[in-house]
């Protein structure tokens, strides 16, 4: 899953479909009635606005550190004008790391013993599937924050919300 930070407002235009045009290029004996599904209308709808998908639990660690809702209920919306609040939350954030060191984590390997029994009957400890936990640098949490930041300096010239889920 996944938690998209958006602007839903943003103007948009009609374009040709990416998936269209691909497939006219390259493939087009996979073309239903000149598009590349049956379901396409073969123009889509897109917004020079800028867009953040994270993860949940990225998206989660993000509205914890700016303090913009419950971080295990990722959906929301920002008005206009609480905009400039969490500008000067962000610009604290970003110049203070001890501020963002709670969200730091190393990475792992995990791989459980099983206890099981061999071919002669025997008992026998065998090892599980490997798991790796990937960790969060504190780079990849100021480029997470500064894309926000992009987008909410993009609605406030625009005088737009923003809505995440």
């Amino acid at each position: 899953m996944s938690v998209t930070f958006v602007c839903p407002d943003a103007p948009r235009k009609e374009v040709p479909c990416e998936w269209c045009e691909r497939y006219r290029a390259e493939s087009p004996e996979l073309l239903v009635d000149g598009k590349c599904d049956r379901y396409c209308r073969g123009v889509e709808q897109v917004s020079d606005a800028p867009e953040i998908n994270l993860s949940n639990a990225s998206a989660g660690d993000i509205l914890d550190l700016l303090e913009l809702g419950n971080p295990a209920e990722p959906w929301g919306e920002l008005a206009v004008e609480d905009i400039p609040g969490i500008l000067q939350r962000i610009m604290r954030v970003l110049a203070r790391s001890e501020s963002r060191k709670h969200l730091l984590a190393e990475g792992s390997v995990s791989q459980e013993p099983r206890v099981g029994i061999n071919e002669d009957g025997l008992p026998a400890i065998e090892l599980g599937p490997k798991v790796i936990y990937g960790g969060v640098a504190d780079e990849q949490i100021v480029r997470r924050v500064t894309s926000l930041r992009t987008l909410l300096v993009w609605a406030a010239e625009h005088n737009l919300t923003v809505s995440w889920g």
